[in-house]
């Protein structure tokens, strides 16, 4: 298994910085936004130019990092869009045809760059016509651990909404190995199944920076990284 970043933590920046700072913490591979407003990848340019997007997979490989996956989770909602108007001013409509239209048409688009750069994995949301009434995001309606504040938890309980930095949310998300994810748990289930891919950190730590969390991100995880797994056929003595 490698460790990767999802880079739109730092959308702010080139992706060529994110990069030399990513890979100078060891990360090894990287996660890239997709949907329209990304400043690491242009999924309409990469589908009129491959070159483009062959472009930014070199940059990256000379930098020792893979893409791990194209991340679209704005479109993707778009194929099954919210009742309300939560998805209006991204989609530039609030018609849910037109929408549905959009978001397949885009899903579809990043799917065959994902395929013209050997990309095996595409990431979105489901999307839900009730998803707003349990998952606040987008914001104006909002590979991570996860946290319950177990001395509130009776007040606020496990189905919390609000900031995610407000203190007293019982349940929010954070940097793997601050939450109460049993994470040698997890790789053990991981390997089991043979699983051997990427652990993509999206960091949403309330109370990080973006520089703490990929850095407390890595230093945790890095140690629980198994270099040569036992597969199903292994001959193990001590498996027989």
């Amino acid at each position: 298994m490698k460790i990767g970043l999802f880079t739109v933590l730092f959308n702010d920046k080139p992706l060529e910085e994110v990069a030399d700072y990513a890979a100078g913490l060891g990360y090894e591979m990287v996660e890239l936004a997709a949907w329209r407003g990304s400043n690491h990848f242009d999924t309409d340019k990469a589908a009129e130019d491959i070159s483009y997007a062959k472009g930014i997979k070199k940059m990256l490989a000379d930098k020792g990092l893979e893409i791990s996956a194209l991340s679209n989770h704005l479109f993707s909602q778009m194929v099954l869009p919210f009742g309300d108007s939560s998805l209006d001013e991204w989609a530039g409509t609030s018609d849910k045809e037109e929408m549905v239209k959009l978001g397949t048409e885009h899903i579809l688009k990043t799917a065959r760059v994902a395929s013209e750069l050997e990309i095996k994995t595409v990431v979105g949301f489901f999307g839900s016509t009730v998803w707003e009434s349990w998952y606040i995001w987008p914001p104006q309606r909002l590979k991570k651990d996860w946290e319950l504040q177990k001395d509130i938890l009776h007040i606020d309980g496990v189905t919390s909404t609000g900031s995610w930095q407000r203190p007293d949310r019982a349940a929010r998300y954070r940097v793997p190995g601050w939450g109460d994810v049993p994470w040698k748990r997890v790789m053990t289930a991981l390997l089991e199944q043979g699983y051997d891919y990427v652990l993509s950190f999206e960091h949403e730590d309330p109370v990080m920076s973006e520089e703490d969390g990929c850095e407390q991100c890595i230093q945790f995880l890095r140690p629980l990284i198994i270099k040569k797994p036992l597969g199903p056929d292994s001959t193990a003595w001590w498996l027989a």
